[in-house]
């Protein structure tokens, strides 16, 4: 109905400009449609999340975008360690390749991110490593969009 409102003001030569009613209207509208991307971009998540983040960054985006988009550049949600270590051992060669090469593994991600996280582990020659993982990437490509992998 506001869509409506607004294109009949613009067309009946309303001043569109100087407006408030017009402007608070508008400004309402982007901030109700903002929220409902920003759950699509949540429930969604990985690249989602990342074209959420784009969006709220880019100037040419209404400022109502911006501001409830940028929530989604706080910390993003880890995947389960289930999650993490199946993608390990598809990346790396199977189970027992990812317990030859770690001697502890820290089951809670450090860092997380739309399409990516990080775990502290230890190698089985002592040395501390930070290990990024995509199983954000990896979940989006199996489980949705399996055709994504070859554009990410």
């Amino acid at each position: 109905m506001r869509v409506l409102f607004a294109r009949a003001a613009s067309c009946a030569g309303a001043d569109t400009e100087n407006d408030e009613a017009y402007s608070a209207a508008i400004s309402q509208l982007h901030t109700y449609w903002a929220t409902q991307l920003l759950e699509v971009c949540r429930r969604n998540g990985g690249v989602y999340v990342k074209a959420g983040q784009f969006a709220a960054a880019f100037g040419g985006v209404p400022r109502e975008y911006r501001t409830v988009l940028s929530q989604l550049e706080d910390r993003a949600v880890p995947q389960p360690y289930k999650t993490v270590r199946r993608s390990l051992e598809q990346e790396l060669g199977g189970p027992a390749v990812v317990d030859a090469l770690f001697s502890s593994f820290d089951r809670r991600a450090t860092a997380a991110a739309s399409l990516a996280q990080v775990h502290h582990a230890v190698l089985a020659d002592g040395t501390e490593v930070a290990v990024k993982n995509t199983a954000q990437r990896n979940a989006i490509a199996a489980d949705r969009y399996p055709y994504l992998d070859t554009h990410l």
